[in-house]
């Protein structure tokens, strides 16, 4: 099972949330966003980051999240 936060159902809705708002991927170059299959942490949950603040969320594709973890 994932640890904390991915196990909860804030993390679940928060998630859900931010995909629908932000569909396409926020790293990737304009016009050539792909669709957002990740939510990313701007700021690590790590190192200090909120895991649940919109402002620290970036929706991400699979390749450009990879790349930045």
């Amino acid at each position: 099972m994932a640890k904390w936060p991915y196990n909860t159902t804030q993390w679940q809705k928060v998630r859900r949330d931010k995909l629908r708002s932000d569909p396409l991927c926020q790293y990737c170059p304009p016009g050539r966003a792909r669709p957002a299959t990740q939510v990313d942490h701007e700021r690590a949950v790590a190192a200090g980051g909120d895991p649940f603040a919109w402002a620290n969320l970036r929706s991400s594709c699979q390749a450009c999240h990879s790349r930045k973890t």
